[in-house]
This record gives structure tokens, sequence and C-alpha cells, in this order.
């Protein structure tokens, strides 16, 4: 990802919803306009988001990037120097096009993105804009996230009372072992150096959510000091790009690699009230993700 290796770090507001949490939901590995997207799913599931939030869920949506299925770097570096400004332009409709289609399905998720992170399939237009700064901007998403991202979450409770934080890491993906120890190892190892509630990546369709070494964090208050295990998540976004389907073309059935799993993974995360010894009845929130 030459082109899209930006760092960014942005800072979010965010509401509980009546249960005292909230919903993060990775999507990315879309694959839009390729032959084998998981169409019929992909659009039962975007109802199923447009109920729920619609019955008061509190829901908010990263970007992992590959929402199309666009050139990979090496076929962008071989095209630019060679393509025509016609074909180009033309290039630039046809994009358009597929961009417009995909934010129209996912219309009901406008204003609800933290951020759209670039992937390693992309397309940039002749105004040297990008498949996820036009995504993003359709759905309110703001600037592109560029390839990592750091997001700190304000949270606000739905009654008032002391405002939470919740911070997420977010790449579109290393790695692409096949086992599933594989694919949790590189998240660890995204997570060294790194303090967050969340880290999460795409890229290499498997779904994945498990928790690290959970890391003791102070907390003040005016009846003192106290410790609290904090659990970092490890989550890997999934795809919608199918592995098998008869009589079509596919790289998983070529390589005779498994079947790809198809969907996402949620991630809830709960504030829960937890006394603090001595302070009578005053209470406090604790997360659980």
């Amino acid at each position: 990802m030459k082109e899209t290796g930006l760092f960014t770090v942005r800072d979010c507001e965010v509401e509980m919803d009546k249960n005292d949490g909230f919903t993060i939901i990775p999507i990315g590995d879309v694959h839009w306009n390729a032959d084998m997207h998981a169409r019929s799913l992909f659009l039962e599931y975007m109802a199923e988001l447009k109920d729920r939030m619609a019955r008061g869920e509190s829901m908010y949506f990263i970007g992992m990037g590959d929402y199309l299925e666009t050139f990979s770097a090496s076929e962008r570096a071989g095209m630019d120097p060679v393509m025509h400004a016609s074909s180009s332009a033309w290039m630039d409709t046809v994009i358009g096009r597929e961009i417009t289609d995909l934010a129209k399905a996912m219309k009901h998720t406008a204003g609800r993105w933290l951020g759209l992170l670039e992937g390693n399939h992309t397309y940039i237009n002749k105004h040297g804009v990008s498949v996820a700064s036009l995504l993003s901007h359709m759905l309110g998403g703001g600037d592109r996230l560029g390839a990592q991202a750091f997001l700190s979450l304000g949270v606000n409770t739905p009654r008032g009372g002391s405002r939470m934080s919740y911070d997420i890491w977010a790449h579109h993906g290393i790695g692409a072992g096949q086992l599933a120890g594989a694919t949790v190892n590189a998240l660890e190892r995204f997570a060294r150096g790194r303090q967050g509630h969340l880290f999460v990546m795409g890229h290499d369709h498997k779904i994945a959510g498990h928790p690290g070494v959970p890391v003791l964090t102070k907390t003040r208050s005016g009846y003192g000091t106290t410790l609290v295990a904090v659990t970092p998540w490890f989550v890997r976004s999934g795809s919608w790009l199918k592995g098998y389907e008869p009589g079509k073309v596919s790289y998983i059935a070529e390589r005779a690699l498994p079947p790809a799993p198809i969907g996402t993974c949620e991630v809830r995360v709960v504030f829960k009230r937890r006394r603090i010894p001595g302070s009578g009845e005053k209470r406090t929130r604790q997360l659980i993700t």
C-alpha cells in the first residue's frame, strides 16, 4: 500500500443505547463488484442492521478497505504510465458508478462511520481521490483514515454522568496464514507497543475475535486509586467474497484453499456499574467488551 501508507489519529463521539453500550462493526473486504461477491448475504445483513438501528441499538462502523474488486499496487503501478486520458476518464466513470451503488446499499449507515481505511485493492482517480475517500464522503465518514488509524472514542452515557473512553487501533491487515493461530498472531504482533481496547484488521478474509492478556490500568476517584484489569480484544473482520460456487472461477478454488467465511465480527461494548470498595453506594462503570 505504498500510495496509502498514511497513519491518522481521530477523536470520535459515540452514544450509548438504553442497554448501557454500543456496537462496533468493521466492514471491509466487500469486493462489491466481484463476480464472487456474496451479494444476497451482504444485502440481508444490511437489512438486519437497518432494523436493529431502528429499534434503538447504538451502532458504529469502521471501513476496513477493499470495498471494490479493483487493482493491487503492482497493477496500479503498471497502468498509470501507459493509460490514455480517455481510458482514465472511462475508468473513473465505471469505478464511480460502483462506489455509488455500494453507498446506496449502505445508505442507512450514513453518519455512523468512525472512518474508512484504505485497502491494498483500490483505485485512485485522475483527481488523486481514492475509493475509500469517495465512499467515506458519501457515507459521512469524513476524510479517509489511511492505512492505519488510532480512533479515540468519547462515550456519552444516556442518562448523563461520567464520560467514558474507548480506544481502537485499526489497519487493513497484514499476514495471510491459513491456520487460526496465524491470523490472531498477526493481531497480537500489531498490538505490541500500542495501548488500546480493540485491535482490528481485515485482509485475510478470516473472522476471529480473541481476548488478549488483561492489562492492569490505574483509575483515580475521590475514594483513591484502584486498579482495573482491562482486556484488549483482537478482531479479524472477515469478508464478503465467496470462495466456491459451481461454474465460477476463483483463486480460492485454483489454490485449493479452504472456503472463506462470509460476514464480519461485531464488537459489543458495555459499561457495567461496579461498586468501589469503601465507597458506600457510590458506583462507577466497568468496561466489558
